[in-house]
């Protein structure tokens, strides 16, 4: 086994880790009970052994799967979360902060990005998408964290909001689409790049939309 073999998915899964202990963090703050946040860490934790499992020892998905089935899983994968964060005291949390609270986690778009360059250098990852991808998800969280700032300051509303927000959802559409029709036949469905469309990809998007749903309900933005 290569060095990068055990590397790769290590650092992916170290992302994930941070993203999810980034969410409890935020989810705190925003005056979520010890309950709530004690019981989506350990859903978090139960959801990544799973995909190592399931992704580390080739278990489930099937290898020769097509490319349509494998995006209605991600689909799935995306349905399931969104609705977590809908109909969960998770959703409530968020709903007592500013959109800068939905905003900020996306800044950890710009690490996943990061990672798949390096991939895409290391050769572990076609070079071609791991530049479009670094681009897009770089750009993505800095546009995030620099609408949140802004949002703070008093500077930017609504319109803002809706930019960032639906490049953010573009971004990881498109990107998914890429996995599943573009790059599936070439990696498989066990590369490492799975981690990341299983569990950080799905809760950039729930955060997105729970923003424009807020925004549509109630267009005055709100900031705390």
């Amino acid at each position: 086994m290569q060095t990068t073999d055990l590397i790769n998915p290590l650092l992916i899964l170290a992302l994930d880790l941070t993203l999810a202990i980034l969410l409890l963090w935020c989810l705190a703050k925003l005056g979520a009970s010890g309950r709530t946040v004690g019981l989506v860490g350990g859903v978090g934790i139960v959801w990544l052994a799973l995909l190592i499992w399931m992704f580390g020892g080739h278990r489930i998905i099937p290898a020769e799967i097509g490319r349509l089935p494998f995006f209605a899983l991600l689909l799935a994968g995306v349905a399931l979360v969104t609705g977590l964060f809908f109909v969960t005291p998770i959703g409530d949390s968020f709903k007592r902060g500013g959109h800068e609270w939905l905003l900020m986690p996306q800044g950890m778009r710009a690490f996943f990005g990061t990672a798949f360059l390096i991939q895409g250098v290391g050769g572990t990852m076609p070079p071609a998408f791991a530049i479009a991808d670094a681009l897009t998800h770089i750009t993505a969280a800095v546009l995030a964290l620099w609408t949140a700032w802004m949002l703070g300051k008093g500077y930017f509303g609504a319109r803002a909001l809706w930019l960032t927000n639906l490049f953010g959802l573009l971004d990881i559409v498109v990107v998914a689409a890429g996995i599943a029709f573009v790059l599936l036949p070439e990696i498989g469905p066990y590369h490492n790049v799975m981690y990341a469309a299983f569990f950080a990809a799905p809760i950039f998007l729930a955060l997105h939309l729970l923003s424009l749903w807020r925004l549509f309900s109630a267009p005055t933005v709100q900031v705390k």
